[in-house]
């Protein structure tokens, strides 16, 4: 029998379920971490199942690793996380396996080449800059107008220094920030910041299937944010959308045209736009699947695996059938913490596993800890996930879980 050898590249956090999936599918998984995992937190290293891994490598160089993985007669490559990416496509290259082109590969990692990329495309684009000198920032802001979205231009994982500024000084200091703070995911290789127009309108997140010029939408989810204290990206909800709405329909030709742009063959995206007053635009692209449960959510409710199924698309195998059909609805329910200091007490947690739409929850502290100010989807401590066929209960949980549920720390 011949083995099915697969490389799971940064499986952390909500993307650790790929381990399981890739074993029920007969494959045997092999792991290989970025420089990323020097600088997880141990709350996400001690997730990762290490000992079902047939083995685990470390990324240094294509030098030193590309030799190794060719011992392994690996069947596919699948980037896990964000900053997989950067080295998920030229392994694939390397290894003569299914990849994206690695052509156009800046496109799809950096947020700066994106709003280049859809220039060049003619596909309608925001004003935007990209610069070391905090000046032209400025000089830019006199013709925009506030408020404006400052951000690294590298794709980070995380959002905690993407900054919503609404005068001179909001810019100056967000502009400090980025170039001198690190989280946990960050790295400004570049040394620039991104300063853009701010988009007002309605957040959707979409899901789309590429297999070479075949295309589907798997899923769209409608996206709540809270903005407090200048960071502008902490999700509070996100929820699935009707497939059939127009909404849908109108948001699905545009994210399959978003993708064409950038040149992807391969896998399920998770593209970010916005409905403006002047039509849709594109917040970011994620060259990977979603995050914060969004696949065990959409398995819920319709039973699509989308782990499974990017695993088929990565190794050039027959795909599941594509008629996917919602029974029932989804509400991912964010966490958020305005206070940080150390807990005292976690309420609500009970009233909510009675509620008639609770499927999961997840905590991500516990009492007698430390825990700061929420300032984007990776300060969230904690998650609840509704599933309901009945929007009008879905929506009604909702509103309980956010009233009910609460960190108490001091």
């Amino acid at each position: 029998m011949i083995s099915k050898n697969i490389l799971l590249i940064d499986p952390i956090s909500s993307q650790s379920a790929y381990l399981e999936e890739t074993i029920k599918l007969g494959y045997k998984p092999y792991a290989l971490f970025t420089k990323i995992f020097n600088k997880l937190p141990d709350s996400l290293v001690k997730d990762i199942d290490f000992d079902k891994y047939e083995e685990i490598f470390f990324f240094n160089s294509m030098e030193e690793t590309i030799p190794k993985l060719e011992k392994l007669k690996l069947n596919s490559v699948i980037p896990c996380s964000q900053l997989a990416l950067g080295v998920s496509d030229f392994i694939a290259k390397n290894l003569n396996l299914i990849g994206n082109p690695t052509e156009s590969f800046k496109y799809r990692i950096n947020k700066a080449f994106m709003r280049e990329r859809l220039r060049s495309k003619n596909i309608e684009n925001i004003k935007y800059i990209l610069t070391d000198k905090i000046d032209e920032i400025l000089d830019w802001v006199k013709s925009t107008k506030y408020p404006v979205i400052l951000k690294p231009p590298e794709l980070t994982g995380g959002s905690v220094l993407v900054k919503k500024c609404f005068n001179n000084d909001d810019v100056i200091m967000a502009f400090n920030d980025i170039l001198s703070m690190k989280d946990v995911f960050f790295q400004n290789i570049e040394g620039k910041v991104l300063a853009e127009e701010y988009l007002y309108g309605k957040e959707y997140i979409v899901n789309i299937s590429n297999n070479h010029n075949e295309r589907h939408l798997i899923a769209i989810a409608g996206v709540d944010k809270l903005q407090v204290n200048g960071n502008a990206s902490i999700y509070k909800n996100v929820y699935s959308i009707d497939l059939n709405s127009e909404l849908a329909i109108n948001i699905s030709n545009y994210a399959i045209y978003v993708s064409e742009a950038f040149d992807i063959t391969v896998g399920i995206n998770d593209i970010e736009v916005k409905i403006t007053p002047n039509g849709i635009r594109l917040v970011e692209l994620n060259n990977r699947l979603s995050g914060a449960k969004i696949p065990y959510s959409i398995e819920k409710c319709c039973g699509f695996n989308s782990y499974q199924e990017n695993i088929r698309l990565f190794s050039g195998e027959n795909l599941s059938n594509n008629n996917i059909k919602y029974s029932r609805n989804y509400n991912i329910c964010f966490l958020s913490n305005k206070s940080p200091g150390n807990i005292r007490k976690i309420t609500g947690l009970e009233t909510i596993k009675k509620l008639n739409s609770y499927d999961y929850h997840e905590i991500s502290t516990e009492v007698g800890q430390y825990f700061p100010e929420t300032k984007d989807l990776f300060t969230s401590w904690g998650m609840v996930i509704l599933i309901n066929e009945d929007i009008d209960q879905l929506k009604s949980d909702t509103e309980t879980v956010h009233r009910e549920i609460e960190l108490k720390t001091g």
